[in-house]
């Protein structure tokens, strides 16, 4: 799937919207992926966006079955009013503080942008570890650029384990991302 330019368009109130996307978009740790800037507004995310399906715990469909089946929008309001919105089959997930604020975009699947300009969903997560020394963290199981590397915003979903015990586990997933936006 490639989204690097329109995919659809919107009427509102004489207004034409055209959704965009961009699974090759770069990675930028802290700022941005996907063509969204960490600090939007969920309304003016949800205002470019064509066709927005919602999923309801009464559905009786499990939630990653629900993202899993969804090829365009769908979105999910979790119990604390935190807004997520996921595409592509979970391949980009917007995640939103309650006061509809951009905070985290994670990427996996078929996400084909790159970070650091060969660091990518895919690729062995000794890559990233080429560029900057990772630490893995039990809690969030994640791999992030130590504190000494003065990277920040950024994270690796891979292996639930360090990269000293796995070495050859690929990233299945980036998080962009600024905590400080959640609250």
């Amino acid at each position: 799937m490639r989204k690097d330019s329109a995919s659809s368009i919107k009427t509102e109130n004489g207004l034409r919207l055209i959704e965009m996307v961009n699974d090759c978009a770069e990675i930028v740790p802290g700022k941005s992926a996907a063509g969204f800037d960490l600090g939007a507004s969920i309304n003016e995310v949800k205002s470019s966006i064509c066709s927005l399906s919602e999923w309801q715990t009464s559905s009786g469909i499990p939630l990653y079955e629900a993202i899993r089946s969804e090829s365009g929008w769908l979105a999910y309001v979790r119990e604390n009013g935190e807004e997520v919105l996921y595409f592509g089959n979970g391949m980009i997930e917007l995640n939103f503080s309650a006061e509809g604020v951009l905070f985290n975009i994670f990427i996996s699947n078929e996400y084909a942008g790159a970070l650091w300009g060969d660091v990518k969903v895919g690729s062995p997560l000794s890559m990233a570890q080429q560029h900057y020394p990772l630490e893995y963290d039990e809690g969030d199981e994640m791999h992030y650029p130590t504190e000494e590397s003065a990277v920040i915003g950024v994270a690796f979903y891979a292996e639930e384990l360090p990269l000293e015990e796995a070495p050859d586990q690929l990233i299945s997933g980036i998080s962009v991302h600024n905590w400080s936006m959640s609250r």
